[in-house]
C-alpha cells in the first residue's frame, strides 16, 4: 500500500481532440466520448454525472484510446424504464463494452466503480484489467456511505469534491444554466437503481472473491463520501496489494489528482495477468 500526496494536481494538461456521439442500443441511446489511440480503457463516471475527469481522460489518452460512457440515464444517455438496479446498468454496459472496448482497462470511479464491479462480479472476462478509484458497492464495516439524499445536489457535490471552491470548479465544466438540470438528472437515475440499500450492494462480498482480475484501488485520504478504511475491504474482495492513498485528497480523486490515477491504471497495465488455478479433479 502506499500514500501519495500530487503537488502537481491542479497542473493544466493539454486539451486532446474528443468525440461525443449518441450510439443506438436496442434498450436506448448511450453517450460515448471517445479520445486518443492505443489500448482501450473504459472510464466509468461518479453519481454526480460525466464531469471531473476531463484531466485523467487527456492523461490516459496520450496513449490510449479512451471510452468515457455516460451510464443509462446520465448525461445524453437513455435510462430503460425497467431498469432498477446497479446490477441492470452494469448488465447494459456490458453490452456497451462488447461493442467498443472488449477486454479493456476500466477505470471505475465512485458510483463508475460499483457499476464495474457489478460487471465483474458476473461477467469478469468483458474487463481486462480494474481500476476503481474510491468506489461505492461495499458496505463499509467503519462508518456508512453518505446518505446523498439528505442533502441538496450541490451541497452533496461540495462535500464530493472536497469543498465550495472545489465544487465550483468541477461545475465549472458546465453551461451556468445547465447546472441544475444536469445534477437533476443524475440523481434522479441514483434514485432509480440505488435507493435502498444505500451505496452497496450486499451480494458483492459474496460474488466477487476468487475472481481473477488485475485490479487497482485508489482512495482520497480526505473521502466524505465513502470512508478510506473500505479500501482495505476491496483490497481483499480482489486479493491484490495494489492500494494507493491520496493525502488531502477528497473523495473525486480524479478531479483534484489526475495523474495518481493515471499512473495507477499504467502500472496495472504493466503487471503480469494473474495466473488461472487449477480446478481440482480436472487434468
Amino acid at each position: 500500500m502506499g500514500t501519495t500526496d500530487d503537488t502537481n494536481a491542479s497542473a493544466p494538461t493539454n486539451r486532446r481532440p474528443r468525440a461525443s456521439e449518441l450510439v443506438a442500443f436496442a434498450w436506448g441511446d448511450i453517450e460515448l466520448t471517445t479520445a486518443g489511440s492505443g489500448p482501450a480503457v473504459v472510464v466509468l463516471h461518479r453519481d454526480l454525472g460525466p464531469i471531473g475527469c476531463a484531466e485523467l481522460v487527456d492523461l490516459l489518452a496520450a496513449d490510449h484510446r479512451v471510452i468515457q460512457i455516460s451510464l443509462p440515464g446520465f448525461g445524453r444517455s437513455s435510462l430503460p424504464s425497467w431498469t432498477r438496479s446497479v446490477a441492470h446498468l452494469a448488465a447494459l454496459i456490458g453490452r456497451v463494452i462488447d461493442g467498443c472496448a472488449p477486454a479493456a482497462t476500466v477505470v471505475g470511479l465512485g458510483f463508475g466503480g460499483w457499476v464495474a464491479a457489478e460487471l465483474v462480479a458476473t461477467s469478469p472476462a468483458r474487463v481486462g484489467a480494474l481500476a476503481l478509484v474510491s468506489p461505492m458497492g461495499v458496505r463499509p464495516r467503519v462508518g456508512e456511505v453518505v446518505d446523498q439524499f439528505l442533502f441538496s445536489p450541490l451541497r452533496y457535490a461540495a462535500l464530493a469534491a472536497g469543498g465550495d471552491d472545489q465544487r465550483d470548479r468541477l461545475l465549472a465544466e458546465l453551461p451556468a444554466d445547465q447546472v441544475d438540470e444536469f445534477l437533476d438528472r443524475s440523481r434522479e437515475a441514483v434514485t432509480r437503481v440505488a435507493w435502498k440499500p444505500i451505496g452497496h450492494d450486499p451480494a458483492l462480498i459474496g460474488l466477487l472473491p476468487g475472481l481473477r482480475v488485475r485490479a487497482a484501488v485508489v482512495w482520497g485520504s480526505d473521502d466524505r463520501i465513502v470512508p478510506p478504511s473500505t479500501a482495505a475491504q476491496w483490497a481483499a474482495l480482489f486479493a491484490t496489494e495494489r492500494v494507493e492513498f491520496v493525502d488531502g485528497a477528497p473523495h473525486i480523486v480524479e478531479f483534484t489528482h489526475p495523474s495518481v490515477v493515471a499512473n495507477t491504471v499504467a502500472s496495472l497495465e504493466r503487471a503480469p495477468a494473474r495466473p488461472l488455478d487449477r480446478i481440482p479433479g480436472v487434468a
